[in-house]
Order: structure tokens, then sequence, then C-alpha cells
């Protein structure tokens, strides 16, 4: 695709990405998240000028990539996903990295300095965090432009923000080699959790778990938001995050977000009811957390959180944390609960 020329306005197909965890990988090693970065940049300009796209900008904060059609950006982003996802499974785990991409179709002005702008970027912006590390979100517009032409599996959510049309509809496409059913099941938990319970009480996937050593096991049952587009993304980075900092504690089994189990026990919403006490019950869960996050008026996150006894529902531990992104508030309560872990263990 030849470059847009400054100032002209186009309508195009935008692809924005981001690294997945990029301040948390950067923590832990600046040299090797930058070789990320490196080996990324090379595989978007190899691919975009595969699809005839045009890479426009790449940085430590994203890359965003024009195309022509929609066709052309969403096969152009599940391409890059799959060779990522072929690297991975090559790779040692600490040696694994994951992006996260958003795309629409609009109008797109160039800037000086091939800086892309208009509605079509800040929107591809905004529904980017709305996928899974590996996976893609396309608004409505790109679905019906590409469902006749390429196969795609995946689910729409609703989405509303002060700078996202009305009624706009995001489908979400998970990441290569994810189990589709249960991905499924976590994105309507809303819908499914009335069968799910019952299902449970019957004794369905709760015999696996009741084999297992649950003397340490732990889910983040509840995890309250105000209700806000942005209290709801942070709060889907928040559980990611917390999946990753959790992996391997000693002393702790955690169940991550995605899990049979957590699908299993987690009800929508922030209170404790009888169903949510049951499903842990039933699931061999020993403690949960019961947790809340809110914006502060600095702009930072709070996370108030409880760690309750399934057997009495009796307070064994709570803390308040506050940050300014999901990584740092996920790396400061795996401190938190950790030293509590070696005292009650």
């Amino acid at each position: 695709m030849p470059p847009a020329a400054e100032g002209e306005r186009h309508l195009m197909a935008v692809v924005f990405l981001e690294l997945t965890g990029y301040a948390r990988l950067v923590s832990e090693n600046e040299a090797k998240t930058l070789g990320f970065l490196k080996e990324i940049e090379g595989l978007l300009r190899e691919e975009t000028g595969s699809f005839k796209g045009q890479l426009v900008k790449f940085g430590l904060d994203g890359g965003s990539a024009l195309f022509q059609t929609g066709v052309a950006a969403l096969s152009f982003a599940l391409k890059v996903q799959q060779r990522v996802a072929t690297r991975n499974a090559k790779a040692p785990r600490m040696n694994r990295f994951h992006l996260r991409m958003g795309i629409h179709l609009g109008d797109v002005v160039m800037r000086e300095k091939d800086q892309p702008v208009g509605d079509a970027v800040n929107i591809a912006t905004q529904i980017r965090p709305l996928a899974d590390p590996g996976g893609i979100a396309i608004t409505d517009t790109i679905y019906y432009q590409v469902k006749n032409q390429l196969s795609i599996k995946g689910t729409f959510r609703s989405v509303r923000g002060p700078d996202l049309p009305p009624n706009l509809q995001v489908f979400l496409i998970p990441p290569v080699g994810t189990f589709f059913v249960f991905w499924n099941l976590g994105k309507h938990s809303d819908r499914v959790a009335a069968l799910i319970l019952g299902l449970l009480l019957l004794g369905a996937g709760a015999a696996f778990y009741l084999n297992r050593d649950t003397s340490r096991r732990m889910a983040l049952m509840t995890l309250g938001t105000d209700g806000d587009t942005d209290s709801l993304q942070v709060a889907h980075l928040l559980q990611e995050e917390l999946d990753q900092a959790f992996a391997g504690v000693p002393r702790i089994q955690w169940v991550g977000h995605d899990g049979v189990l957590y699908l299993l026990s987690h009800v929508p919403g922030s209170s404790l009811d009888a169903k949510t006490v049951q499903a842990a019950k039933q699931g061999g869960l020993k403690y949960f957390l019961d947790s809340r996050l809110n914006r502060t008026p600095e702009k930072h996150w709070r996370f108030k959180y409880r760690i309750l006894s399934v057997r009495t529902l009796a307070m064994v531990g709570s803390g308040t944390l506050e940050a300014a992104d999901p990584e740092s508030l996920a790396q400061e309560l795996r401190r938190q609960v950790t030293d509590w872990a070696a005292k009650a263990f």
C-alpha cells in the first residue's frame, strides 16, 4: 500500500497492537523486553508487506498498521498471532510474549511523522484491551465485512464509552490454541452462571477437583467495579495479571480466572450470596478473595480485598492496595497474600 500523504483523509482499516504486560516485563528484564520489541517489529514489517499494508508506528507503547480493507487487516492480525503462537510453543516459558490487537475501519488522517489520527485509530485503540493476550478484538464494522470471506470463531460483546459510537458491538477472537467452549463460557458467565451452578451441584466437574489437595486452594471469586468501561477493562487486565503473578507461588494453588473451577464457581457481581459460597465448597475451595476495584481522585486504582474462609466465611486477611496500573496491583497483591499464606499454612 503506498504511504498516505500528510493531511489526506482515507477510509482504512486500522490495526492497533501492544505487547501484553510491557511494564511488568521491563521491570523483570529490560534487555530481554527490548529484544522482544525488536523481534516483534521485524515480524510486523514482514507481514504488513505480505498483506499490502503500512506499518506507520511502532514503539514502546504499541504499534499501528493501516490496510485498505478489513479482510487484509484481519488476515494480517491472524497471521501475526499464529506466528507468535508457533514461536512461543518452541520457546521456554520465560522467553514467551503475547500481543493484543484491536481493529476498526474508518476515516484516517495522516499527520506529520506518519502519525495516523481519526476515529478509526481512537476506536481501535480503545477496544484493544478487550482482547485476551494473543487475541484480537474487532468492531462489528470489520466483522460484517469479513464474515463471508474469513473463517473466524469468537463472540460479540457490547461496549460503551464516552468516545465510542453508540451501540458498538465488538467481536472477540480467542488466542490461537484456546479451547473455545470454555473460553466462550467465560465470556458469557453472566448468561450461563445458573446453568453451570446447577451442573456443579449435580457433581459435574467437581469430582476432578475434590480428588486434589485443596488445603491451600484459592480463587478470585468476586471482583466488583463501578461498572464503567475503564473499570471493567482494568478489572479484566487485573485478572490476567493475577493469574500470571500467582502461577507457581509456593503454598498457594491459584485457580485462574479462565480455569474450569473458576467458571463453575464464579457468580457475576460483588456480593456474596448462598450460591457463591455453595459453589466454592463444592469446588473444593478453602479460601477466596472478595474484592473491589475503584478509581481514586488521583487517577490511580484502589483495590480493597478480604480473604475469607469458605467454611466459616470468617475474614482471615484483608488489605488495600493503590497503584497506577494492573501489573503493579497484581505484584503487590501477590506479595501480601504470599506473606499471609506463609503465616497461615
